[in-house]
């Protein structure tokens, strides 16, 4: 009867201690999970550090708006030797990658995907001082107006568009449904500046696509350079 229960007692224990590998083995395999902040931490790190896009962390409609754009876009076309995260802090639903030395920050959207938490979006709002402006585009008005005061917004422009309505609603304080667009423009920017470029700043000199997009409210008018995936920078009229 002793050995009975001593057997019993000894596959009792050893079951025990098999759970609780299987239970140490299952936490060690199970996938960091990150939370919004954490998440972009990592992306911008990656980013910095080894000068690349870590398509793992970003959805695929992003990593899709980003194919064949380059990759200083996650960064507002800022220069990798130039750049300093100051902090990275979540609001409302949004986490704001704050630069050093640069008044606005960089927006950044998640959405889940596949049950895992990634970046849907980057949005840049870049004030600049409208004497800094170089211009060095090449000038194309692509669309007709369809009316007075009213023009034609491509597919392609809309949510630009739309990124800059907002960004000068909150800027003025005012209703988005007091925004119009006065004129759309078709531009080609020579690097990645947007037409922002300052001597002694290196930019990557490639010819980057966008728009100069002006918006008017109560008479007044602004300006937005924009390149076709996420920069949006405001013109200050100061």
């Amino acid at each position: 009867m002793t050995k009975g229960f001593a057997l019993k007692s000894f596959i009792l224990i050893v079951g025990i201690l098999l759970a609780l590998v299987l239970l140490i083995l299952t936490f060690s395999n199970k996938e960091e999970v990150l939370d919004d902040v954490s998440l972009v931490e990592r992306f911008y790190d990656q980013y910095i550090n080894n000068q690349l896009v870590d398509n793992s962390l970003i959805t695929k409609e992003f990593e899709a708006q980003l194919e064949g754009q380059d990759i200083s876009t996650v960064l507002c076309s800022f220069p990798f030797d130039d750049v300093s995260i100051e902090r990275i802090e979540s609001k409302d639903d949004i986490v704001f990658v704050y630069l050093l030395d640069i008044e606005d920050p960089i927006k950044v959207y998640t959405a889940k995907e596949d049950g895992e938490l990634k970046i849907n979006n980057i949005v840049c709002t870049i004030s600049f001082e409208e004497e800094d402006i170089i211009e060095e585009v090449k000038d194309e008005v692509v669309e007709d107006e369809v009316e007075e005061n009213s023009i034609t917004i491509p597919d392609s422009a809309k949510s630009l568009v739309d990124l800059a309505k907002n960004d000068l609603a909150i800027r003025l304080n005012i209703d988005i449904s007091h925004v119009t667009v006065s004129e759309l423009e078709d531009v080609d920017f020579s690097d990645t500046s947007l037409g922002m470029s300052k001597p002694g700043e290196a930019y990557n000199q490639v010819i980057t696509p966008g728009y100069i997009i002006i918006l008017e409210t109560n008479n007044k008018y602004y300006r937005y350079h924009t390149n076709k995936v996420n920069n949006v920078i405001f013109i200050t009229q100061d």
